[in-house]
């Protein structure tokens, strides 16, 4: 999988791992798309619509895939800090941080090898408490997470 595709999935899984898909989540995709080459050369209607589909037959295995897909690939430093971005920006995007996005932000941390400083220093605007939600030890063993929601198809289309 190549660096673009694993950023999409970031996006797709960090927006679809609370259970529901909202508007702001596919707005703040989009918006990551036009402003950044994060996703060059994909076709994200047609990546995210084929998610949808793994999603709904496979539950968590799939947030489970991507996860694997993370501890796989060998990514810079650079590259590790443009996909804490994308998580952050998408579970961020409809205001309402639900603990499920936080706890897969978390299994997410867990693949990297940067450090919580380099992520602080991405977002100096913001109070350390703010920040600490993303860094505390997760109070719940992620072998409890489900996720049993069917979703539609999702219109990335920049029209």
């Amino acid at each position: 999988m190549n660096s673009h595709e694993l950023f999409f999935k970031t996006a797709f899984c960090c927006m679809a791992c609370d259970g529901k898909i909202a508007n702001e989540e596919v707005v703040s995709i989009k918006k990551i798309a036009c402003e950044t080459d994060y996703f060059q050369s994909l076709d994200i209607d047609k990546l995210a619509n084929s998610y949808v589909e793994k999603i709904n037959e496979q539950g968590y295995a799939f947030l489970e895939s991507y996860l694997n897909d993370l501890k796989e690939t060998k990514l810079s430093e650079h590259d590790q800090l443009a996909l804490v971005k994308i998580a952050i920006r998408t579970i961020e995007a409809d205001e309402q941080i639900q603990y499920q996005e936080i706890s897969f932000f978390k299994q997410i941390r867990a693949c990297l090898t940067i450090s919580d400083d380099a992520i602080m220093e991405m977002y100096p605007e913001r109070e350390l408490d703010d920040m600490e939600t993303y860094f505390l030890p997760d109070i719940v063993d992620k072998s409890t997470n489900q996720c049993s929601t069917l979703f539609s198809s999702v219109n990335f289309s920049m029209k």
